[in-house]
């Protein structure tokens, strides 16, 4: 393989994954000073890098912490979820580079290699996994400070173990992909086998870190630390060869990961790598047999508002749409909290069930519009909604209807479409945490209006950031983004809560007649900047349609 032709393939791949808003940036930087190039592969993966580097910080704070040496179950724990969410990306990420990217008949011309070609695209499929793969380093590292064992063992131990691991994971993703999307069940039924992947990858990955927040140690009344249970024994040979590395079950541990390993190489050196290119092709170049779309066609005016809902029912029925607009951002507030409040009974502490009243109606509405951020605040279909017409949009132009209408009444269907999951696990909530019914109907009324602010605001952003030739709803999630943009917003979130938390200790020393009147100001003071902020932007909205 050619060096110089893996580096222009993975250059070219990276820039493929980069967003159309992202480029045209760096082409307006580019513009101002001509005489400084500007490499956007560059600027990626160094974006990511950076990002893999905090969770790197992140986790090996939570390693330094954790007995790891004497909490077997614990670190096999952590390491095989992580395995699990590395290969969930992974196999989601090398599906799309390779299988949906619509790229490889492009190369043919040229003179690379297949080995060339997977080299290059490889980068592309490692980058979105480093947030999986540093934690696994930082765990590793972790165990070893904590061993004690000489620093030139220790450094044996990590590469070794980490060279194992990730060997283990590349070999497993490479044949898993490859047999999956070969066969013909897949290939006759490519959009909703596609789809189901792309589900469980997302339901692999969202339990993988839902498991991590809800691990912990358990201690005694004495004092003493008692282990956890192991879900992933065959991640038990690492602990063992960490801590003991010549002991027999270390080497035989060891022994068997390295014969998995060394036949998936086998499988890999004998049937997919020749071939991998071909099939990759074939499996591209499949097109599913579906009917003709009728969501553009009208049935007369007076049917307008069933257009519409039918419409946007159809932009949303693509499976990658729906779990990353709605599913993940749906789910994504619980992982930070509800895993840590039950595994550590705090559900059925004395403090907690003690705050269950409207006097702490202040921590609640903060918690309220937490989740609501989380929900509406990023990814979403009001945040993508304008952009997933693509071309179309021009088309709607000039269809014999009211375009503003159009806009504005889509914008109400998409915030009812995004509300329904929210909703449901906001009140699943509540009959979890126990509130009472009047706590309850205080945090869902106060996550209807934040929501409907959040939505206006991502809503005229799509339209003032719009793409119409995405290749992936992540291309659209990433548009304005920026390594020190989610740095920020990450710390800003973690204050938040802690903010939220701090408030029921303040209110805890006032009288309770000074919780009800602030619990009334802050609701107050949260649904007016909301509904403001919606009547803001969707002015700005209609502006921009001008």
């Amino acid at each position: 393989m050619r060096l110089k032709a893996i580096k222009t393939l993975t250059r070219m791949n990276i820039l493929y994954a980069t967003s159309a808003n992202n480029l045209n940036q760096y082409r307006k930087k580019q513009a101002k000073n001509p005489t400084k190039p500007i490499n956007p592969a560059k600027k990626l993966i160094v974006t990511y890098l950076l990002v893999g580097i905090l969770y790197l910080f992140i986790f090996g704070m939570q390693a330094a912490v954790f007995p790891l040496v004497k909490q077997e179950g614990l670190f096999t724990n952590l390491l095989g979820m992580f395995y699990l969410y590395v290969f969930s990306q992974g196999f989601l990420s090398f599906y799309n580079v390779f299988y949906e990217s619509k790229d490889l008949q492009s190369y043919r011309p040229y003179a690379f290699s297949e080995a060339e070609i997977m080299a290059g695209k490889g980068v592309s499929v490692l980058l979105p996994c480093l947030i999986g793969i540093f934690p696994i380093l930082a765990y590793v590292i972790g165990l070893q400070f904590q061993v004690g064992h000489p620093i030139w063992l220790a450094c044996i131990i990590f590469l070794l173990t980490t060279i194992l691991i990730f060997s283990n994971l590349t070999a497993l993703l490479l044949v898993g992909v490859h047999f999956v999307t070969k066969t013909n069940v897949f290939r006759q039924h490519k959009q909703i086998l596609s789809n189901l992947l792309i589900t469980l990858a997302s339901l692999i990955g969202f339990g993988a870190i839902i498991f991590v927040n809800s691990v912990g140690t358990k201690v005694s009344e004495n004092g003493e630390i008692w282990d956890v249970s192991s879900y992933f024994p065959f991640m038990k040979p690492f602990h063992d060869f960490g801590v003991d590395p010549f002991a027999p079950k270390s080497l035989l541990g060891m022994g068997a990961w390295l014969a998995v390993t060394a036949f998936l190489g086998l499988v890999i050196y004998k049937k997919v790598l020749p071939e991998f290119y071909e099939s990759a092709l074939q499996t591209t170049t499949t097109v599913n047999k579906v009917k003709k779309s009728k969501a553009l066609a009208l049935n007369g005016i007076k049917d307008f508002p069933s257009f519409v809902w039918r419409y946007q029912l159809n932009l949303i029925s693509d499976g990658s749409v729906f779990i990353q607009a709605v599913l993940m951002p749906s789910v994504t507030p619980y992982i930070f909290f509800l895993p840590a409040l039950i595994s550590g009974n705090v559900l059925h502490s004395q403090m907690f069930t003690s705050i269950l009243s409207l006097r702490y109606g202040v921590t609640f509405i903060l918690l309220a519009v937490f989740i609501a951020s989380m929900n509406v605040g990023g990814v979403n279909l009001t945040a993508i909604g304008l952009s997933l017409e693509r071309e179309n949009y021009e088309y709607l132009k000039v269809l014999p209807f009211d375009m503003k209408r159009y806009i504005r009444l889509k914008f109400w269907y998409l915030t009812l479409l995004q509300s329904i999951i929210p909703l449901i696990l906001l009140i699943v909530l509540g009959f979890v945490m126990r509130l009472p019914f009047s706590v309850l109907l205080l945090m869902l009324i106060t996550w209807v209006v934040t929501s409907l602010g959040w939505g206006a605001w991502g809503y005229q952003h799509d339209k003032r950031h719009m793409v119409t030739n995405w290749s992936n709803i992540t291309e659209l999630s990433n548009r304005g983004n920026s390594t020190l943009k989610m740095i920020l917003g990450m710390v800003g979130f973690m204050i938040y809560l802690v903010v939220t938390i701090f408030s029921a200790f303040i209110l805890y020393q006032l009288p309770e007649y000074v919780g009800y009147v602030l619990t009334g100001l802050v609701f107050l003071l949260v649904a007016g900047l909301s509904i403001w902020a919606m009547c803001y932007y969707l002015k700005k909205l209609a502006e921009l349609e001008e």
